[in-house]
């Protein structure tokens, strides 16, 4: 497997919101090989070097999820706002593509099941269930991926 984005993404003081942080915190301990980076939102700027990596990885808390839904993305053009708050993995490969970057050679939004975004609470037992089931599912994602180069 080549070099692995992982973007967690969320607030770590609004309670399931940190789930995506959380994740990719977890993720990287069990595979140091991958390049983390957590942020509270998407911004423009971090379209540059997307296609550096063979594998990036969105991860993010989903208030709709039931399950970790783990789901291939490409370039979206639909909408594109520079407006953060509605910034997607989409729209991010999109600005990469735009720029002329080359695109990664894989790309996953992953959402995690969350239920509370209360300020100051921790994960809720859904989050947390979330995150564990996202370490399965992207380590058979990482043995398929190899399998594949």
């Amino acid at each position: 497997m080549g070099s692995t984005l992982v973007i967690g993404i969320g607030n770590e003081l609004r309670g399931d919101d940190a789930a995506g942080i959380v994740a990719a915190r977890r993720l990287a301990e069990v595979q140091p090989e991958v390049r983390l980076l957590t942020v509270h939102q998407l911004t423009a700027d971090m379209a540059i070097g997307l296609g550096d990596h063979d594998i990036v990885l969105f991860v993010d808390a989903d208030i709709d999820a039931t399950e970790v839904d783990c789901r291939p993305v490409g370039p979206s053009f639909d909408r594109i706002t520079y407006d953060p708050h509605h910034l997607t993995p989409g729209h991010l490969l999109a600005i990469a593509q735009a720029l002329g970057e080359p695109p990664p050679r894989y790309a996953f939004e992953v959402g995690l099941p969350a239920c509370s975004f209360e300020h100051g609470d921790p994960l809720s037992q859904v989050a947390a269930s979330g995150v564990e089931s996202m370490l399965r599912r992207v380590a058979d994602l990482f043995e398929s991926a190899s399998a594949r180069a």
